[in-house]
Formats: C-alpha cells, sequence, structure tokens
C-alpha cells in the first residue's frame, strides 16, 4: 500500500483542499495525519472535517492539546497561535475528535515497523525533530521508519536500522512558505519520500486571511524545492 503521511495543517483549510486536491491524482491507499489540526489560522472546523472525510488515523498535536486544556497556552504567544478562540470554540464533536487521539502510534505495514510521532520518541507530544538534532540519527533495530511533524521542515534521513522522516507541514511551511509538504511512504518497497506542492497565495487567499502578520510572512517566504 501507499501512504500518505501529513501534519501540521493548523486551521489552513485553503492549503488543505488545494493538496487534498492534488492528492486524488496520486492514488493513495491510505492517510495518517501526525497532529495539529488547529493554531494559527482560523478554519480549523473545515480542518478537522477533512481530516474526518479522509478517514486517516489521526495523531494529537501540541496546539490540539492546548486547545483541549491538556497543555497550558501561553499568553504571550496566543496571538499568533490563537488557541483560546478555538478552545471556546470546539463543540462536543470536535472535542472528542481531537481528543481520542494520541501524539504516538506504532503499526506494522506490510513487513515494516513504523512509529509515528508528533514530536519526538522521547517527547512524542512537544518534541522539535530537526535535520541537525539528535532525532535525525534515531536509529533502532526494531523499528523500520520513524515519521515526525512539529517543526514544519521536512527531511529524509536513512540510518543503519531506521529511516527517520520528518514530513514537515501542509498548513504553515517554515521552509518554503507556499509549497506544503508531506511523505509517501511504499510499504511495499519500504521506502519513503517527501513531496511537495507549489501554490499561488493570491490563488489560495483571494482575500487575506485572518491570521497574525508573522504567519503571513512565514507563508511568503521563498526557497528552493523539487516540487512534484
Amino acid at each position: 500500500m501507499k501512504w500518505c503521511v501529513f501534519s501540521d495543517a493548523h486551521g489552513n483549510a485553503a492549503f488543505l483542499n488545494a493538496v487534498m486536491t492534488h492528492w486524488q491524482t496520486k492514488g493513495y491507499d491510505g492517510y495518517i495525519f501526525l497532529g495539529d489540526a488547529v493554531g494559527y489560522f482560523p478554519d480549523w472546523r473545515t480542518v478537522i472535517e477533512r481530516l474526518t472525510a479522509l478517514n486517516c488515523r489521526c495523531l494529537l498535536g501540541n496546539h490540539d492539546a492546548m486547545a483541549l486544556g491538556l497543555l497550558p497556552i501561553d499568553a504571550a504567544k496566543d496571538a499568533v497561535y490563537r488557541l483560546n478562540a478555538v478552545r471556546a470554540g470546539l463543540s462536543a464533536e470536535q472535542r472528542a475528535f481531537l481528543g481520542g487521539n494520541q501524539p504516538c502510534l506504532s503499526l506494522t505495514l506490510g513487513s515494516c515497523r513504523c512509529l509515528f510521532v508528533h514530536g519526538t520518541p522521547e517527547d512524542s507530544l512537544t518534541g522539535y525533530g530537526y535535520e541537525n538534532t539528535a532525532a535525525a540519527g534515531w536509529n533502532q533495530p526494531d523499528i523500520d521508519f520513524l515519521f515526525m511533524g512539529q517543526t514544519h521542515c521536512p527531511w529524509v534521513r536513512r540510518n543503519d536500522h531506521t529511516t527517520v522522516v520528518n514530513v514537515g507541514s501542509v498548513g504553515l511551511p517554515r521552509d518554503i512558505g507556499n509549497a506544503p509538504s508531506w511523505a509517501v511512504f511504499d510499504d511495499r518497497t519500504g521506502t519513503a519520500e517527501i513531496e511537495r506542492l507549489r501554490l499561488n497565495l493570491i490563488d489560495a487567499f483571494p482575500e487575506p486571511p485572518d491570521v497574525h502578520a508573522s504567519v503571513w510572512d512565514c507563508l511568503s517566504r521563498k526557497g528552493e524545492a523539487e516540487i512534484r
């Protein structure tokens, strides 16, 4: 089977809708979401609807946990996060959807033993697995693939035992703002690759979104990447 592994939608329904339309042409067999449906962007209700429609396995992210009251919301940062508004607006059904997820999931897909985390294996909810940190060298004989989110920057590293994949973000890419990323994992061939879709920000947002200026600056960030 070919799996689409993605993360960090953060209420950006415009980007999620665009990549989901693209995914329809790719023939994925299943979807796994690594968490953070909410935060930053205002369309988190639509994001939750889309995740439900995909029938994907979902993890709990740290922003989801803050919205649920499982982690504190930093008052100084909430002008950017907008999580108090999410917490106040969650319906019982939406709360149950987010609260039914865990930040870590172990699955055997095909013959591949996989660990999925929002953060890192050591701190599955709030850890940050960048390419230049110890997480990149995570290497366990009983785990063939480790998939992470949280950092919004995609990368892949193949170690002796474990291939480590940070899938980046479909909602708020931090390296190339208009190019959401995800990983494609083929459990038949035992391979994982990062794919991206470059978007036109004017097409995605005919009207400026109601976000903090720093979030829009992040979306406008330029960069180079192979776009598929």
